[in-house]
C-alpha cells in the first residue's frame, strides 16, 4: 500500500544500508545485538510534525552505532570510524540530493555531534550516537 505521508526516518536508513552493505541497519535494537555486529539503528526521536506531511517530513533521529574489534581498531575506535561513517553517508546525500525509494534530504543538520557513549551492559563493546534533523522531501 502506498503512504499518504512519508515516514522520513526511512530515508537515512535506505541511504546507510546502501552506502554500509557490510553493516546491519535497523530501526530497533535486536535482543541479541552482538549477533548483528558492526550494527547502526536509525530511531526517530519526538519532534514538531510536518505543516505539510504529504509533501515533507521534519524527522529528528538518533543514529547508534556498536561495534567490536576490528583488526585494525579497538572496539572505542571501531563505533567512533562507524558513526563517522555514517556522518559522512548523511552528509552526502543531502550535499548530492540522493533520492531514495522513501525519498530525499532537502534539509541536514546535525544536532548533536557524534559521542562515546559507554553501555556498562556491554563493556567490551564500542558505541557512539549522534543526533541529527532532517527535513525529508517525501517519494512521489
Amino acid at each position: 500500500m502506498t503512504r499518504w505521508a512519508g515516514e522520513g526516518e526511512l530515508v537515512p536508513m535506505l541511504l546507510l544500508r546502501q552506502a554500509l552493505p557490510e553493516v546491519t541497519v535497523r530501526a530497533s535494537i535486536p535482543d541479541n545485538l552482538l549477533t548483528y555486529l558492526p550494527l547502526v539503528v536509525v530511531r526517530r526521536m519526538p519532534t514538531l510534525g510536518s505543516p505539510a506531511p504529504r509533501f515533507w517530513d521534519n524527522v529528528q533521529i538518533n543514529v547508534q552505532c556498536w561495534s567490536d574489534a576490528t583488526v585494525e581498531l579497538d572496539p572505542t575506535s571501531a563505533a567512533s570510524a562507524l558513526s563517522d561513517q555514517c556522518r559522512r553517508v548523511l552528509w552526502e546525500a543531502w550535499d548530492n540530493q540522493t533520492v531514495t525509494a522513501a525519498g530525499s534530504i532537502a534539509n541536514l543538520r546535525e544536532t548533536q555531534a557524534p559521542m562515546e557513549l559507554i553501555d556498562p551492559d556491554l563493556p567490551r563493546l564500542g558505541r557512539y550516537i549522534a543526533n541529527y534533523t532532517l527535513r525529508v522531501r517525501n517519494a512521489a
